[in-house]
């Protein structure tokens, strides 16, 4: 895809973050990547390749840039994520360089075990950082922002979502004061990427201090893992075996998760619409069946 292919909006957009970030580098072809609410693309240059990422629409009012920037440039350092070229806070523009061989992972790849492994191990090496980013990640203050913005957009809310909301707030509200430590929150399938034998995360929009358990639940429920590749995640990261307490967490976090995110796709399906309220549902629907091991596991 030739940048003359593009959109005349992508295509000005592109040109204005060259000029920004790589100087006098001439762009040869580009190629778009997934994603659900930026527009990111292979940009193949004269310098290099790289990762070009776009802000989409509506994110100024989900995600914070500024956090984002310490977060990711925490990951670059770390070596969980690759080089960052340029991040500007104020727009959330950002230019990475494209990992040579870079694969992207889906359901499929990340439940095979060496995949598993590798995961385990990128997740584990963050959370022992010992670094502290100062960016709090508040699942009660996340929803009710959220909530908001399904309200202002005009959109519905779930079925049953009165009593749901009202079990899950109580349940968060009950929560034991776990140690926090450095997370991505959001390490769904496509933000790991294999290079070679290794593995790196991308994408640091939602990271900040949280529990463990939350990372590995995400992984599980994005890549929908069974109880064997359960195990091996847990094992791995645990280094053993896992306690009964850790084992919990890890069953309770799965919920949490799909009902933020669930109200995150509602919210974004104020900008995005049909797609969005179907992904919303799927989330929804899957918390509806898991929500009984709330009252199991409190």
């Amino acid at each position: 895809m030739i940048l003359e292919k593009l959109s005349k909006r992508d295509r000005s957009d592109l040109s204005m973050l060259l000029e920004l970030a790589l100087t006098n580098a001439r762009i040869t072809d580009v190629e778009r990547l997934g994603g659900l609410t930026n527009r990111s693309f292979r940009v193949f240059t004269d310098q290099g390749e790289f990762v070009f990422r776009l802000p989409g629409e509506g994110t100024e009012t989900l995600i914070n840039r500024h956090d984002e920037r310490i977060s990711t440039f925490l990951a670059s350092d770390l070596g969980i994520d690759t080089e960052i070229v340029y991040f500007d806070a104020e727009t959330g523009l950002k230019v990475s360089r494209y990992l040579d061989h870079a694969v992207t992972m889906n359901a499929a790849t990340l439940r095979e075990p060496d995949n598993i492994v590798l995961v385990a191990e990128v997740l584990r090496k963050l959370h022992d950082s010992g670094q502290d980013t100062g960016i709090v990640f508040d699942v009660l203050d996340m929803a009710m922002r959220y909530e908001k913005i399904v309200r202002d957009g005009g959109l519905y809310f779930f079925d049953r979502y009165k009593d749901v909301r009202a079990l899950v707030f109580d349940r968060l509200e009950r929560e034991p004061d776990r140690p926090k430590v450095t997370c991505h929150n959001d390490p769904l399938c496509e933000n790991w990427v294999k290079s070679g034998d290794r593995m790196y995360l991308v994408d640091w929009e939602y990271a900040g201090m949280n529990a463990a358990s939350w990372d590995l639940a995400d992984v599980s429920i994005e890549a929908t893992y069974g109880c064997d590749e359960d195990r091996l995640l847990l094992e791995t990261y645990y280094e053993g075996s896992v306690t009964e307490e850790e084992g919990a967490d890890f069953a309770l976090n799965k919920i949490y998760i799909d009902f933020l995110w669930s109200l995150w796709g509602r919210a974004r399906q104020v900008y995005e619409g049909e797609p969005m309220r179907l992904y919303a549902d799927y989330r929804y629907n899957r918390l509806l069946k898991n929500i009984p091991a709330i009252r199991f596991l409190s």
